[in-house]
């Protein structure tokens, strides 16, 4: 029996160089749209830096706070996400 050789064009026509374009397009959309979201998220970050520095001292980071949390530090919130976080991780780590 003699073998039967195929051939299959596989260069898909006018439409690769249309398809090839509408990706590229895609990705430069996208890529254009993840940027713009990180800047304006940079700026935000930047901007309450900005304005926080100088309300952080040590007296803010350890005190509890006061006046329903309008007044006062942070601390005891600052230790509870501290446990979360090692319970979290703890949970996580693999056992050996």
């Amino acid at each position: 029996m003699g073998t039967m050789e195929q051939s299959f064009d596989l260069s898909g026509g006018g439409r690769s160089r249309r398809r090839r374009l509408a990706n590229r397009l895609a990705e430069v959309v996208a890529t254009l749209a993840a940027l713009s979201a990180v800047a304006v998220l940079a700026i935000v970050v930047l901007s309450i830096a900005k304005r926080g520095i100088g309300e952080i001292s040590w007296s803010f980071l350890t005190e509890p706070p006061e006046k329903a949390g309008r007044a006062g530090g942070i601390g005891p919130i600052l230790v509870s996400t501290a446990l979360i976080l090692a319970v979290c991780l703890a949970s996580s780590l693999p056992v050996m």
